[in-house]
């Protein structure tokens, strides 16, 4: 189970190919469960399988209700099951398990970053903030609170406040490529063409033969205004099963490709609909963000 759950971080954090990652994620997740059927943990950790890497909401689902159920006091169950409700679009479902899995335990980081990223992602971004702020005790500036805060940052339109928030990032984790493509977005969003292209360009000699998101690459197009680079790299990271790719409908990154004809086209598009993103797709296209 431990190996499990090593292989899809390792795979999520893109330190290996995710593909080659949930494989090997699934064979210990098999042979954990033909060991014991009664974890509820491993059946989370199968849950966050199907739903990202197999793109299987339907059996997903039953195996994080199996989990809660086995196990109804674990936070980590109620984490696991709400942040994939919120990658679902479900997000009033979302809120009620983090908000019962921060209750068993208040201490859990990782269940209060899926808590911001569920109200940025509803467009409530004076109560990401209340949660990030409420997490500076217990996480004090680790990549992940301080990446966040970019993101909310972005969010808001305020690319300079973002800037330094990404290069805070690039300072507590240099070796992961993600941090530059954040920065490099940050740049881009304030304008700073010259010096994001410069940052991208440093991306093959600092990693070489790194595997790189394709969904931060499509991020980073985004904010630079290359709308058809943006489209090229959210189709690759469907048909290479990016594990944030389930998030693209409901992502505020992707904003300003929401008038492009080639939105609706890519999230009706075929590489969707074999997948089982279709339900997702449709969410997107209607739940407009809470005020």
């Amino acid at each position: 189970m431990g190996l499990a759950r090593a292989w899809l971080n390792l795979g999520s954090a893109w330190y290996h190919e995710p593909a080659v990652a949930s494989a090997h994620a699934a064979e210990a997740l098999r042979r954990a469960l033909a060991l014991d059927a009664q974890q509820a943990e491993a059946w989370v950790l199968m849950g966050a399988l199907q739903h990202q890497y197999e793109h299987d909401w339907t059996a997903a689902q039953r195996s994080f209700k199996r989990a809660v159920a086995m196990a109804p006091q674990l936070a980590f169950a109620h984490s696991g099951y709400g942040a994939h409700l919120f990658m679902h679009g479900d997000f009033a479902a979302a809120a009620l398990e983090l908000t019962l899995a921060r209750e068993l335990d208040p201490q859990y980081i990782n269940c209060r970053n899926h808590m911001v990223n569920l109200r940025i992602a509803q467009g409530r971004l004076v109560d990401a903030e209340a949660e990030l702020s409420a997490m500076q005790d217990i996480a004090p500036p680790t990549v992940s609170l301080v990446g966040l805060r970019g993101v909310l940052a972005m969010c808001r339109g305020d690319a300079v406040t973002a800037i330094a928030h990404y290069e805070r990032a690039r300072e507590l984790m240099p070796e992961h490529p993600g941090c530059w493509l954040a920065l490099a977005a940050a740049h881009a969003m304030a304008g700073h063409d010259a010096v994001a292209d410069a940052l991208i360009a440093q991306l093959p000699q600092r990693f070489p033969g790194r595997p790189i998101s394709a969904y931060g690459w499509a991020i980073f197009e985004t904010r630079r205004g290359r709308h058809h680079r943006a489209f090229a790299a959210l189709e690759r990271a469907v048909s290479e099963c990016d594990p944030y790719a389930i998030q693209i409908p409901c992502d505020p990154s992707f904003a300003a490709l929401h008038g492009d004809a080639r939105w609706a086209i890519l999230l009706t598009a075929k590489a969707f609909k074999t997948h089982g993103l279709r339900a997702l797709a449709d969410a997107g296209l209607k739940a407009p963000p809470e005020s």
